[in-house]
Parts: C-alpha cells; sequence; structure tokens
C-alpha cells in the first residue's frame, strides 16, 4: 500500500487553495482532501437500492433517452414476444388490455416529465410483467398437468 501514498496533486482541490506543484496527500488519511465533496463518507458498501437510485439521479440528464427506450423496447420487443407466449394460456384477452394499459401509462410518465426513477421503475416493473405472467401461466398448466414434456401435445395438434 506504500505505493498509493504521497499522490502529487496537480491541481488544488478546492478553488481557495492555493496550487502547489510538490504537494502531496495520503489517500488513507482521513484529513485527506476530498475530490468530491457531494458524497457522504461510505464504508464502501452500498445496497443495491442505493446504486439503483443513484443510477437514477444520473440519468436525469437524459430524460429524452428514457422517453424513447420504454416506446421502443415495449413496443418492437417485450409485447410482441409477451403476447404470443400468452396467446396459448387462458387470460389472453385480459393480458392484451392490462398490456396496453401498461404501455400507454409508461408513455404517459414519460411526457408528464415525471422523475427518471419512477419511469424506470415502472418500465421495469411493465417488463417483468410481461415475462413474469407467462411464466407462471406456463408453469400452472405444466402442474396441471395440460402439457406433457415428451412433445407428444405437439405432434397430435398437427
Amino acid at each position: 500500500m506504500s505505493c498509493l501514498k504521497n499522490i502529487p496533486l496537480p491541481l488544488p482541490c478546492h478553488p481557495s487553495e492555493a496550487w502547489d506543484p510538490g504537494r502531496t496527500w495520503d489517500i488513507f488519511s482521513p484529513n485527506s482532501p476530498k475530490m468530491n465533496n457531494n458524497q457522504a463518507p461510505s464504508n464502501g458498501k452500498t445496497s443495491l437500492l442505493e446504486r439503483y437510485l443513484e443510477f437514477c439521479e444520473r440519468e436525469e440528464k437524459q430524460r429524452t433517452l428514457w422517453f424513447i427506450i420504454p416506446l421502443m423496447v415495449l413496443s418492437a420487443a417485450v409485447m410482441p414476444i409477451s403476447i404470443f407466449l400468452m396467446s396459448y394460456f387462458d387470460f389472453f384477452i385480459a393480458f392484451i388490455a392490462v398490456s396496453i394499459l401498461l404501455f400507454f401509462t409508461n408513455i404517459i410518465l414519460s411526457i408528464a416529465e415525471q422523475p427518471t426513477k419512477v419511469t424506470i421503475s415502472f418500465f421495469l416493473f411493465t417488463v417483468l410483467f410481461h415475462f413474469g405472467v407467462p411464466l407462471v401461466c406456463f408453469v400452472a398448466d405444466l402442474i396441471q398437468g395440460r402439457y406433457a414434456l415428451d412433445h407428444t401435445y405437439v405432434f397430435q395438434s398437427l
């Protein structure tokens, strides 16, 4: 760890400090100048929720991107795949109704300029819903014995 000590500081850390070309500091010292004073000191461990909220805060500048991502991803990939998968199960019409409702809610949240943590969270919930419901329906049908895993169902339907 000795190689990390006495790192030269080419620029002052704060505008009020004078620049000294020979000045060095120990990064492990609690009195060393911080390069970013906006962050609270941490023990190096952050929870998944804290990292997610930090990501959402960083994405605030990219609102247009988070308007386009749900618009394109949901309509071009997620919804067609999930509706196709759901067409083999019961409650197909109800799933389509909820799917369209979730899609337009994502768009309305973006147009209403909600914070990105709301927009991104609802987008992730929508994607999870579109892949979770067909998976749950498939597992439920397997438990009920509607589909055999030996491919006899496929050949009998032809």
